[in-house]
């Protein structure tokens, strides 16, 4: 997933220099007009070498005011498609949080892992777990849509409210999770997240590091996430969402 706080950043780099360069420009003009101002009360020129010379100015004047009109509007325009762009990735987002999926199958880790452990520790370890998750989930899809409702009434990337990571269970949490689900798995038959039987109509997806095999759905859900394959912890992408090229 993208990291918003990295392209706030970038937004904010961006317009401290279209910032410093109007700031120069405008220094330009001010220097200019204060030049003409010294050139009207010289009377030592003639006439006619004044007039030339308050035309220069002038004429440079309106150039460099012609450019700072432009560069307000380039400006404006930039910002507004940068905020078109930030809010439908705020609304991408959205939709992949819509149903809940992540937070339901963080349930079913939950579940799974006290199911599997017969240890009171592991047990409690599992429940804050999940009601951490809960929380960061929550909190996670009300700021995108405090931002989506920001981007939509302002258009205005600087009010923009950088994203957390995404809710996920703690390394202990996966160690232990993934440890139980070894002890009792026997063969790849068994899906790592649901540990439902995999049969062969049903679409799976494997591993090209440690070739484990899970179901495609299951898989799915967790790599729009975690972007890593569960039990190697090597990088994996959702095939839905990024389609091998042909």
């Amino acid at each position: 997933m993208l990291d918003y706080s990295i392209l706030f950043s970038r937004l904010q780099t961006a317009n401290r220099r279209l910032s410093i360069l109007n700031e120069e420009q405008e220094r330009r003009v001010q220097n200019l007009l204060d030049r003409l101002a010294i050139e009207s009360q010289k009377s030592t020129n003639p006439p006619a070498e004044q007039l030339a010379s308050k035309d220069s100015l002038q004429s440079e004047i309106t150039m460099v005011r012609s450019f700072l009109d432009k560069l307000e509007a380039k400006k404006f325009s930039d910002s507004l498609g940068e905020a078109t762009r930030t809010l439908q990735r705020l609304r991408n987002i959205k939709d992949r949080f819509q149903n809940k999926d992540q937070l339901k199958l963080a349930r079913t880790m939950t579940d799974k892992l006290i199911t599997m452990s017969n240890r009171s520790e592991i047990r409690g370890l599992a429940l804050y777990e999940y009601q951490q998750y809960e929380a960061n989930f929550q909190n996670y899809t009300q700021l995108v849509d405090l931002n989506i409702e920001k981007m939509k009434e302002t258009r205005d990337c600087s009010l923009y409210s950088p994203l957390p990571k995404p809710p996920a269970f703690s390394d202990r949490f996966m160690n232990e999770y993934w440890s139980e689900c070894d002890k009792r798995k026997k063969h790849d038959s068994e899906c790592l997240y649901c540990l439902c039987e995999m049969k062969s109509d049903e679409k799976t997806l494997k591993c090209d590091h440690c070739k484990k095999i899970t179901h495609l759905k299951c898989a799915s859900k967790w790599l729009q996430i975690h972007r890593s394959c569960p039990h190697c912890r090597k990088e994996q992408l959702d095939p839905d969402e990024f389609p091998a090229l042909s």
